[in-house]
């Protein structure tokens, strides 16, 4: 039961704000929204925006994520913070006065740096509201016209939430110029043809200067919308929309470790400030200690990134902290901050599946296995987590069929039957046939 009133939240949200800024941190306004389990269930089912557009899939979420809950196999979280200006906090009705003020202390943290980390820089904060308010009307326009309706509207977003992710350079909000690439390209061909004739070696291969795309295209839903030649307006307009809100998400993807931790290093560090009642310190310290506990089998982002961040404060002071949260996302913030000694002392370790689904612990945090478990971490955080299919020919056989391959450094295997199931989807968006290529075999796959 709540022991609080919204009076004491409206004293306490002013007290934890001065303390952040005064400990530098830097935050749009904050609005707080008071909801019940029922509603955060539903805001959690809808990413986090009750406004968004109606979709089966959200639904399906909701469904899921309540009978887990009332079985008591997952627990609703603390905050979830909108990132808009003002941004927007939901605080659960049932909550003690003291977990308030820990999560309203823990958004300020999230606030700062929505605002200042530049990887969150595109994406207008001040009109997201309004953006995601526009989106569902103008969806549900479409679900209201006869000549539409819901299963062509459906339908059609469920093949552009398939490859919604793969947005390439999130911050970009279309494809890249086709003439500006085929100039750097004839830069970098006619550069290394000269190269050849001087010094000898392979002959450069001439590109096909009619190709398109001439080099990989990484961003699926906007290449398909500028190139297929029957697409409708209503579907250009859906792909637009998808792929706008993928590129809000994406950055909370990117920065996923190095933000948790960022607000629980300062949830920690203002509640310290706030001179607490002496019946709450105990409160704080195990809720702290839940927040930031280790996970079994899996990384918890909070844990892994307040550790860091204590690390970066120990080592090199606050100033390199801001300086970082302004900078990173998590392969860069992992790649120069997470330490040989920190794995050390995390005793960090790298797990494995055999093929009877044993576990198995491949690599340890030793002399040489640290390297290995750095790697492996970030091989698979933010964008590394996403397969991504890449469009490089659109005219495949004369017959604008699509080829794609998968662009993954790491090379690890793909699940067949995800595979199988997204390239329809895209094949579904592109109205042709749709091949993949793998080591130089060129094959259209069937479920």
């Amino acid at each position: 039961m709540s022991n609080w009133t919204i009076k004491e939240l409206e004293k306490w949200s002013k007290k934890i704000e001065k303390v952040g800024k005064d400990f530098g941190l830097d935050f749009f306004p904050i609005e707080y929204e008071i909801y019940s389990h029922r509603d955060m269930l539903n805001a959690m089912a809808y990413t986090g925006i009750p406004i968004h557009y109606n979709h089966w899939s959200f639904g399906k979420q909701f469904e899921i994520q309540q009978t887990y809950y009332y079985y008591g196999l997952t627990h609703l979280p603390y905050e979830m913070v909108i990132n808009s200006n003002p941004s927007i906090a939901y605080l659960m009705k049932d909550n003690s006065l003291l977990s308030q003020i820990l999560v309203m202390s823990h958004v300020c943290g999230h606030v700062d740096f929505f605002k200042n980390n530049t990887h969150f820089k595109h994406t207008r904060p001040e009109l997201v509201l309004d953006m995601f308010k526009q989106h569902a009307r103008r969806i549900r326009t479409y679900r209201e016209d006869p000549s539409i309706g819901d299963d062509k509207v459906e339908e059609w977003l469920d093949a552009a939430h398939s490859v919604a992710m793969n947005v390439g350079d999130y911050q970009q909000s279309k494809i890249r110029d086709q003439e500006e690439v085929k100039a750097k390209v004839k830069e970098k061909y006619f550069n290394d043809l000269e190269e050849w004739k001087l010094f000898g070696g392979k002959k450069p291969e001439e590109p096909d200067w009619d190709s398109k795309p001439l080099t990989p295209e990484p961003n699926i839903l906007l290449f398909i919308r500028d190139n297929r030649k029957d697409i409708k307006d209503w579907q250009k307009d859906i792909l637009t929309i998808v792929d706008r809100e993928a590129r809000y998400f994406m950055p909370q993807l990117e920065t996923k470790i190095s933000n948790e931790g960022w607000a629980s290093y300062w949830h920690y560090n203002i509640v310290k400030e706030l001179n607490l009642p002496q019946e709450f310190h105990i409160e704080f310290m195990i809720m702290h200690n839940k927040v930031i506990v280790p996970a079994v089998g899996r990384i918890n982002p909070y844990y892994l990134g307040f550790r860091i961040w204590n690390d970066i404060e120990e080592k090199h002071g606050r100033e390199e902290m801001f300086i970082a949260r302004e900078s990173f996302s998590d392969i860069g913030f992992l790649s120069q901050y997470l330490t040989k000694e920190l794995i050390y002392k995390l005793d960090l370790f790298q797990y494995g599946e055999k093929e009877n689904k044993d576990i198995v612990v491949e690599e340890v945090a030793d002399k040489e296995g640290w390297k290995k478990v750095k790697a492996t971490l970030i091989s698979r955080i933010g964008r590394h987590s996403i397969p991504k299919p890449m469009i490089v020919d659109s005219n495949l056989y004369k017959g604008n069929a699509l080829l794609l391959e998968f662009d993954d450094p790491y090379k690890r295997d793909l699940d067949d039957e995800n595979k199988i199931k997204t390239l329809s989807y895209i094949e579904f968006l592109w109205g042709r046939a749709v091949y993949w290529r793998e080591g130089g075999k060129i094959t259209r796959p069937t479920g």
